[in-house]
């Protein structure tokens, strides 16, 4: 089972190369080691997902001079967002305006478009239950699935009366049941249960970049540009 550690999205060019990166602690995967820090960058010029072991100490601030492995996509491919299946060396990501999740092996194996969604912003796999979630920025709504992407179910949508909602950035706790996104246009920060039950506001601001984090009392942190702390 891997643990995310530091999860941020950054749309922004560092030299030529469009990146959104994914960094996860995996236990017993990839290396000898049995606690391995891994980073996953998005590529959208080559375009592919680049991925490699941390080096120790376990510091990300020199992580371009890691060693990358290339998992090659195809032309055009515009990466949104990833994550990953440790157990099944299995990445994801979602292409926003292409309106398509997809999956693939590490070793770029058995690529598939498992979910074909409007505007897809947004996606964090809930690893304990088997399942996908997604947000569907042009019809204000969460949705789920099963890894493969069967059984898709709509778990959340904002009333059409309603102020206009995008879902765009995600974080769920499958341990302890929760599902935080933030909106835009109505600029929020909200927690579900992990069925889409008992929405409320926690913060009212817009969070473009989230991380989540284990407190030391056994609090969940999410990282804004505050520190949001959830039992």
């Amino acid at each position: 089972m891997s643990s995310p550690v530091l999860l941020w999205f950054t749309p922004h060019r560092l030299g030529v190369v469009k990146i959104f990166l994914l960094v996860l602690w995996v236990s017993g995967t990839l290396a000898q080691n049995s606690d391995t820090a891994l980073i996953f960058i998005g590529d959208e010029i080559t375009p592919g997902i680049l991925y490699a072991s941390l080096p120790e100490p376990r510091d990300d601030t020199n992580f371009m001079d890691t060693h990358y492995t290339l998992i090659r996509l195809p032309d055009n491919t515009k990466i949104h967002g990833i994550d990953y299946d440790p157990g099944n060396e299995m990445v994801y990501w979602n292409e926003f305006r292409r309106d398509k999740i997809s999956r693939i092996q590490l070793d770029g194996t058995n690529r598939d478009v498992i979910v074909s969604t409007d505007g897809p912003s947004s996606i964090a796999l809930d690893l304990v239950n088997g399942k996908i979630y997604w947000s569907n920025y042009y019809i204000a709504s969460i949705s789920r699935a099963n890894l493969n992407g069967s059984l898709v179910e709509e778990i959340y949508a904002y009333p059409s009366n309603s102020k206009p909602r995008q879902a765009v950035r995600m974080l769920l706790d499958p341990v302890k049941g929760y599902l935080v996104w933030s909106t835009r246009f109505v600029n929020e920060i909200v927690k579900t249960t992990l069925n889409g039950t008992n929405l409320k506001v926690v913060r009212s601001f817009y969070a473009h970049t989230m991380v989540t984090e284990e407190c030391a009392d056994e609090t969940s942190e999410i990282h804004t540009s505050l520190l949001l702390c959830f039992t």
